[in-house]
């Protein structure tokens, strides 16, 4: 059997254009650490079921992936029968008005529609969200801080259309954390507060429980949510899993449901012959070999089986690992009412004893257990390590700048990058981690709280911001102005320029509408890439506790998280022996652990 997602599309599509960042709007972060300023967005029809958790029972089976070779081609074929839905249907069948614009509906909760042209343009606001003044924002950043203000011809038009002046304290992801406490320390913030407690920041969480933020809920629930028409698209579990303690206190940001999976160099497992990927051993033996065996050909002994980077027990690439096994995601609901923590689990000690063996037999990266995100990702785009998770949107097409996948185009143009599906080496356990529907939230102060027409200015400016894929609105946001920061090619396609990728940046990263597929320079990828993402989220499960409350995780969890971060690494590195995680379970236990299981347990009895 093929590891992955090889051979992904049965006819060669020729990738055409020099697309800018707006060439594709995948999914700028499918997930966390995406860098593309497209941040998707797009029409997909709200839904209120949670998405599928076919976790267990999977079929090993059930691989599909886009793999290109940057500048050439792009191999697609529809996933294998039984496992994802038809390439030409797309699992269901278009309306009319969806044909007409070549929509390819989605294929089941959670998964974006597909697109293979621009829709026509339609204007999906009226009028002008603010009413003058100033609007703050704090937001975190992916790229390089935008052309000032003064030089910026994209950010003077975008305060015309908001009707502010746009103020945005924008964070590299690095610094997020520092500088989320920092500012709410001060007392003092601004208006617009993009939330994302995973992003280092777990004092948020504290900050919601002594009521810094407003609780949003009366404005955004029933019929006040009609009031603002684009966030009322949004699908139920994008505010479910953003609560807290059962409120909303923000904006979510919608991303995929589906969770990342691991992409490695296809090129590199090639060459060194280890293109099936079957059994752990064999995920074992290919990162050893792209250590050990010169898979660059560049006669050094400078490339490695993967990096990195986390703050708790699984880190990101790690994840790999766990996943292959089928650990839980944080908790495990049992069908007695009580939880399980993953680390008392068979499938997490067997994830953690593959990465003690991959890392005694040199496949990390030196110094991997202190790598940052930003670290990890860049060894694997400069051909460093073999092997990296991130946003699946990351990885679709080599020719979308901004993307891993471009970025690792311009270091080599013959790199190949091929998807791993986890129940392929896993078997039938095998599960994949699903996003909560978004990538982090927007909340404003409760001292603005004290201004109802303020407060909803703000969330009409958030509401244009989250303008539908193919609108008037989403084309400025998202590409910039006409000639000025983008150009349109013979397919209707806009592509956005080096100025309009330097005017744009990340001033508007905090908020976006619904994620879609479009990939205008190989449209037919667009329909692999939704059948990938269906793959992933049939073996996908949720956090059985985002909707859940517990004030002492709320009060340990950084503290808590470091720990669990320390020991992996400890038992990784090989500083700690497997029997010391039974040590460290029961620290974690006396630290807060025990209790959090108890608090969370009443949380779900309603108590």
């Amino acid at each position: 059997m093929k590891s992955i997602l090889t051979r992904v599309f049965s006819r060669r599509v020729l990738l055409r254009g020099a697309a800018g960042v707006g060439g594709a709007a995948l999914l700028a972060a499918c997930g966390q650490g995406s860098s593309a300023p497209t941040a998707t967005s797009g029409a997909q029809t709200a839904a209120s079921t949670p998405a599928p958790t076919a976790a267990t029972g999977a079929s090993p089976t059930a691989a599909s992936a886009a793999t290109a070779t940057p500048g050439t081609k792009a191999a697609a074929t529809s996933a294998p029968t039984g496992s994802t839905p038809s390439a030409a249907t797309g699992g269901g069948s278009a309306t009319p008005a969806a044909a007409a614009e070549a929509k390819i509906p989605s294929p089941g909760v959670g998964v974006p529609d597909a697109y293979l042209k621009m829709p026509t343009p339609y204007q999906s606001y009226s009028g002008t969200p603010g009413s003058g003044g100033k609007v703050s924002a704090f937001t975190i950043a992916y790229q390089p801080p935008p052309t000032p203000l003064g030089q910026n011809q994209y950010w003077q038009e975008l305060n015309k259309r908001l009707g502010v002046s746009w103020e945005p304290i924008i964070t590299p992801q690095p610094d997020y954390g520092e500088k989320s406490a920092a500012l709410i320390a001060g007392g003092s913030m601004p208006d617009l507060f993009y939330l994302n407690p995973g992003q280092n920041a777990a004092p948020q969480y504290l900050a919601m429980q002594q009521g810094a933020f407003l609780d949003l809920t009366p404005y955004l629930t029933g019929d006040a949510l009609k009031e603002y028409k684009n966030l009322a698209t949004f699908p139920a579990y994008a505010w479910d899993n953003v609560k807290f303690r059962g409120k909303i206190y923000g904006v979510p940001k919608p991303i995929q449901r589906n969770g990342n999976i691991p992409i490695y160099r296809g090129d590199w497992a090639k060459k060194l012959g280890k293109e099936t990927l079957t059994s752990p051993a064999a995920v074992h033996d290919l990162l050893v070999a792209f250590a050990k065996n010169d898979p660059d050909g560049d006669g050094q002994a400078d490339t490695w089986g993967m990096g990195r980077y986390g703050t708790d027990w699984t880190g990101w690439d790690n994840t790999l690992a766990f996943n292959m096994y089928g650990t839980p995601f944080n908790w495990r609901k049992n069908s007695d009412g009580t939880m399980t923590y993953q680390i008392e689990t068979a499938e997490f000690r067997q994830g953690l004893d593959f990465l003690r063996q991959i890392y005694a037999d040199g496949a990390y990266y030196p110094d991997a257990g202190s790598l940052t995100f930003a670290q990890a990702q860049n060894a694997f785009i400069s051909g460093k390590t073999g092997m990296h998770s991130e946003g699946i949107g990351n990885f679709y097409s080599p020719q979308v700048p901004g993307t891993v996948y471009y970025k690792v185009a311009q270091v080599n143009p013959n790199a190949v990058l091929t998807g791993l599906l986890p129940s392929v080496p896993g078997g039938s356990k095998a599960v994949t981690r699903n996003t909560p529907g978004s990538f982090g939230y927007t909340g404003i102060p409760a001292s603005v709280g004290k201004n109802d027409a303020r407060v909803r200015e703000l969330l009409r400016i958030l509401d244009y911001l989250a303008a539908p894929f193919g609108s008037e609105e989403y084309i400025f946001l998202h590409y910039g102005i006409k000639d000025v920061d983008y150009s349109v090619n013979a397919q209707g396609a806009p592509q956005v320029s080096k100025k309009g990728i330097s005017e744009i940046g990340d001033l508007i990263y905090l908020m976006s509408g619904l994620p879609v597929i479009y990939i205008p320079q190989a449209p037919e990828v667009a329909v692999t890439a939704q059948n990938l993402d269906y793959s992933v989220i049939k073996l996908g499960i949720d956090d059985p506790t985002w909707p859940l409350y517990s004030p002492t995780n709320v009060a340990k969890a950084s503290e808590l998280n470091q720990f669990g971060f320390n020991t992996a690494t400890a038992i990784i590195t090989g500083r700690q022996p497997m029997s010391y995680l039974d040590t460290a379970i029961q620290e974690w236990k006396s630290r807060g652990g025990e209790q959090i299981r108890k608090e969370f347990e009443q949380s779900l009895h309603g108590a």
